[in-house]
């Protein structure tokens, strides 16, 4: 199924600024990368043990989509304002937990409409990147390619995104037209 199939997205054009609205979208809360987690290279969120184990069911995605749902519009709205935020400290610890802690001082309602979606906070952040990593994942194996060497990858959630691809690709169309404004 081409990307845009189902998803109102007709032409290139809009294909691009839907993938790159996207990744727009879930780039504001990560402003610096984890640090190594055993041998995990420093620059790489998806090389965490809570990003790596964590198997997505499509209960936590409901959840993480309810959230996406909330925060997508707020972000919109508010561009400006986050925008002027500062980014995390260069001596910052490069944890998961310290992401966490960062964002809930820096990005108050962001957390708030997160976690009143009903979704822990750091689950989320641990939703969006095992989600991302699976689905670009999956995504290349459809075309025959191989992840890059050194790309952490859970094959459970390779399969989940496989198995669950015309839903993953509706909430992704959902959360672009919720960027640009359209319900």
């Amino acid at each position: 199924m081409h990307l845009a199939e189902g998803t109102g997205i007709a032409t290139l054009e809009e294909q691009m600024r839907f993938l790159v609205s996207l990744c727009l979208t879930a780039s504001w809360i990560v402003a610096q990368p984890p640090a190594p987690q055993g041998n995990a290279p420093q620059d790489d969120p998806l090389a965490l043990p809570e990003v790596r184990n964590y198997r997505l069911t499509m209960a936590k995605l409901e959840k993480w989509a309810a959230a996406n749902r909330a925060v997508v519009p707020y972000q919109r709205d508010n561009i400006e304002k986050i925008k002027n935020k500062p980014d995390p400290p260069p001596g910052q610890a490069h944890t998961l937990d310290a992401m966490v802690q960062w964002t809930r001082k820096t990005y108050p309602e962001h957390v708030r409409l997160v976690e009143r979606a009903g979704i822990p906070f750091k689950e989320y952040l641990i939703v969006d990147f095992a989600l991302k990593a699976a689905s670009g994942a999956a995504f290349m194996a459809e075309r025959g390619q191989q992840p890059p060497p050194g790309m952490f990858i859970n094959k459970a959630n390779v399969e989940f995104c496989k198995a669950n691809k015309e839903k993953i690709t509706a909430m992704y169309a959902e959360f672009q037209q919720l960027l640009v404004g359209h319900k």
